[in-house]
């Protein structure tokens, strides 16, 4: 029998908590300041790709509501389903960000939060 692939349980894992880890209502301060501090760095009309942009809020929506081009990459369904709907004015693509791939040049800026905490391990005892 095979392990289950690290990817697929976090892709179900989104999928099953999406909700409650992110309501659609939620505003949440933290971001405040560093979307802000982002934002000033920023060209007009920057493109900016959102790796594990989950539902969109707060940075994709506060992002593209600014008048940035925003494309989000997730690989829940769920996540990039409520993305969709949460944030209108951005793209959003449900793939794994270890496949996708841009043209060089494509994005002014890459925004990645906490999406990349998950490692492999190929010692089958820890």
């Amino acid at each position: 029998m095979n392990p289950p692939d690290p990817t697929d349980i976090v892709r179900h894992g989104y999928d099953a908590v999406s909700h409650l880890y992110r309501r659609d209502d939620d505003n949440p301060v933290e971001y405040g300041p560093w979307l802000a501090a982002l934002q000033r760095q920023l060209p007009v009309g920057a493109s900016v790709l959102d790796l594990g942009c989950g539902c969109g809020i707060p940075v994709a929506a506060t992002l593209a509501n600014g008048g940035h081009r925003v494309t989000g990459i997730d690989l829940s369904e769920v996540q990039i389903t409520r993305a969709r709907q949460l944030v209108p004015n951005a793209t959003f693509l449900h793939a794994d960000a270890n496949q996708v791939s841009f043209p060089d040049q494509t994005f002014d800026a890459v925004v990645c939060l906490y999406a990349l905490f998950t490692c492999r391990s190929t010692n089958s005892h820890i």
